[in-house]
């Protein structure tokens, strides 16, 4: 039985009722499960709920009683993803026919431990926390109702399957917290239009998974430096100067060069934050790196936690392969696995190319 609290007074749904009347509107059973149905009417009452507890002044439904309200739905959502073929982003995601990768917006119908069950409110799909999110849920931040918004969706069990059965299959989601944000009651749920989110540099922790966006301005350009690798393994930073009497006078060095990259070092300040970091760019192409001023603004895209102090190395690819090494200086170590060009974040266009640079 599902109970309706509302202003006036207390409504008892019986679901097996409610599919009985359903079932009667000249739908094809066939097309359909009794699990779809069921799905459907716990997800619509969720909705109707809400609707009614946020607006209780509002006549949304007219005077219509619950079980015709959720009946006409029920139609509406036959026909939507039936008739017209028209499916939900998690669906899609279950059966393999669309991404992970992009931006979501769920709401939390259960909590269990280490799980969340979020739904897009059409399906819902268990979903695993990583040790900040959990401590947010005990700490009665992340709660049953909430919308979230989250980005790189990791998948547990890859292969597609139907989504009903998805539970019993194993297929799961996974969340971290660093690309994990509340959001407003009222932001529509399922992808959204934006490709990320930019999350202020200080909010970030190193066991809080991938950063999806820091955007940074540029305080200070220090004088740029080459970093030679050498035959034996090592490799050390030279000045311009220093690299250019290496190959000019190749003789006189009892060290042999095997190769060199040209390091450009920056201060920046992140915008939200006011944190001050320490970058360093390896490789960068000439046209950009002559972009890199004081003032100037960029953006670093999908940055991975894996250590803690010192000075590090951030590595970018494109296509699973590396295309630019990149470090950083802070108490954060941060590994950099994806890219876009300014343009594309602004206009959802996608650009080749590591520094958004504006």
């Amino acid at each position: 039985m599902l109970k309706l609290c509302s202003d006036s007074s207390t409504m008892a749904l019986d679901k097996d009722q409610i599919y009985f009347k359903f079932s009667a509107k000249g739908i094809d059973l066939n097309l359909i499960s009794k699990d779809w149905t069921m799905n459907h009417i716990e997800l619509i009452y969720l909705k109707v709920k809400n609707t009614i507890n946020i607006f209780p002044d509002q006549t949304f439904y007219g005077n219509k009683n619950m079980e015709t309200v959720i009946v006409e739905q029920l139609l509406y959502r036959y026909e939507r993803e039936i008739n017209r073929a028209h499916r939900s982003v998690l669906k899609k995601i279950c059966e393999g026919d669309d991404t992970p990768a992009g931006l979501f917006v769920f709401f939390i119908k259960e909590i269990n431990q280490f799980e969340l069950l979020l739904s897009d409110g059409w399906y819902s799909l268990w979903t695993l926390i990583d040790m900040p999110l959990k401590k947010l849920v005990e700490k009665g931040k992340l709660f049953v109702g909430q919308k979230i918004q989250v980005t790189n969706l990791g998948l547990i069990k890859s292969d597609p399957c139907p989504i009903l059965e998805a539970e019993q299959l194993g297929f799961k989601l996974r969340i971290v917290y660093n690309s994990t944000r509340m959001c407003r009651w009222h932001v529509k749920l399922g992808r959204q239009s934006s490709k990320t989110f930019i999350r202020p540099f200080n909010t970030a922790v190193p066991d809080g998974g991938l950063v999806p966006c820091l955007d940074m301005v540029v305080l200070k350009r220090y004088p740029d430096v080459v970093t030679v690798s050498f035959e034996d393994g090592r490799s050390s930073e030279k000045s311009k100067r220093e690299w250019e009497n290496i190959l000019n006078n190749p003789l006189e060095t009892e060290e042999r060069p095997i190769g060199a990259t040209k390091a450009v070092r920056m201060i920046c300040r992140d915008k939200i934050s006011n944190s001050l970091v320490r970058v360093k760019i390896f490789a960068l192409l000439e046209d950009l790196s002559d972009k890199l001023v004081m003032g100037r603004s960029l953006r670093l895209l999908n940055l991975k936690p894996v250590g803690s102090g010192g000075s590090f190395e951030l590595r970018v690819y494109q296509g699973g392969r590396q295309v630019i090494p990149m470090g950083i200086s802070t108490d954060i170590v941060y590994q950099a696995v994806g890219f876009e060009d300014v343009e594309s974040f602004e206009n959802g266009k996608e650009y080749s190319g590591f520094l958004t640079i504006i």
